[in-house]
């Protein structure tokens, strides 16, 4: 998911620590940054191995009675480089983090933790985030997972200026055309056969509400390789309010067939804008001829009192009668 979407989480209140339950039950937290990380929890015979992925900002806390619910917006990868002296640090800065105890795991899940002086960055570059994903791909919970892949933006397919995510959603403009950027990568060396079927291979996919989202070229995009880029090109609505659309990302994992057997992943939301001064003028053209025809025919007549006001007020008439055409009659995308 790229910066600035929306991820959720949710925790049982006896995973939390003691001293965050009110100040998130009040919603006090909210602005706070944090660090969400990955707890290998597969060998009860040593402590669980905690590995960063993911800087956030909490922007949402509620208590449901005996549980609490998290909303972050998300920021940069996060990467420890030595993830042993990660773990030793943040270990000896707080002793209530999981540990194994008496045959389970035990201690805090979301917890209070002071980042200066760890060994860990918050904006990990693209050679990083394919360390965590090989870092992430040997633990067990992780191994079935063939192919790693992170949307890097959304971009205007002519200019390719990126669009800014505000309040968790992309800007984006009536009419236009947009690049969504995937970049998948497999730590692991994938094997294909000589020649591969669909049914061979990984697929991720995209899908939206074609009311307000249409696609120009595939939403399904096989992963034919070990790395590599793609595209999602689709073209934004076109309407005269605003409107609010969803885009979603879901895999199709080898020897699936049928798109249902897909795997949702993430849904980008956006709002699209009424392109105004376009509309404006279009439907000033539109009613153009409208006006002429009436002012004309008015200034023609001499049985007409008046016919100058009358010639105003016809004019102003056909003009309007364009702009509502254009801002009140729907068109499709």
């Amino acid at each position: 998911m790229p910066s600035g979407a929306r991820l959720q989480f949710r925790y049982g209140l006896r995973l939390v620590a003691l001293g965050l339950k009110d100040r998130i039950r009040d919603n006090k937290l909210v602005g706070t940054d944090a660090c969400i990380a990955y707890l290998d929890t597969s060998k009860p015979d040593q402590i669980p191995e905690i590995a960063p992925v993911r800087a956030a900002n909490l922007v949402m806390s509620e208590v449901q009675g005996d549980f609490c619910v998290l909303e972050f917006a998300l920021a940069g990868f996060a990467y420890a480089q030595d993830l042993g002296a990660f773990n030793r640090q943040i270990r000896a800065q707080n002793g209530n983090l999981p540990a194994w105890r008496d045959g389970a795991v035990a201690g805090h899940f979301c917890e209070e933790v002071t980042a200066s002086g760890l060994p860990i960055k918050f904006d990990a570059d693209v050679g990083e985030w394919q360390q965590i994903c090989k870092r992430l791909s040997v633990y067990p919970g992780y191994q079935a997972e063939r192919v790693f892949y992170r949307l890097e933006g959304v971009h205007a397919a002519n200019s390719g200026t990126a669009v800014p995510c505000k309040d968790a959603a992309f800007q984006l403009r009536s009419g236009e055309l947009y690049d969504a950027r995937l970049l998948h990568y497999s730590p692991a060396k994938l094997v294909f056969p000589a020649q591969p079927e669909n049914k061979d291979l990984n697929w991720l996919l995209a899908d939206a509400d074609d009311k307000t989202m249409t696609f120009v070229g595939a939403k399904a995009l096989a992963v034919d390789s070990d790395y590599d880029r793609k595209i999602v090109r689709f073209r934004a609505a076109t309407t005269t309010v605003p409107l609010d659309a969803r885009l979603s990302f879901s895999r199709r994992a080898v020897g699936a067939t049928k798109l249902e057997e897909g795997t949702w992943d993430f849904d980008l939301h956006a709002r699209i804008r009424p392109r105004r001064w376009t509309q404006t003028w279009q439907g000033l053209l539109i009613g153009a001829p409208v006006a002429i025809q009436g002012v004309v025919l008015t200034l023609a007549s001499d049985k007409i009192a008046n016919p100058a006001l009358i010639a105003v007020l016809l004019g102003l008439g056909g003009l309007v009668s364009g702009l509502l055409a254009t801002f009140l009659v729907p068109r499709k995308a």
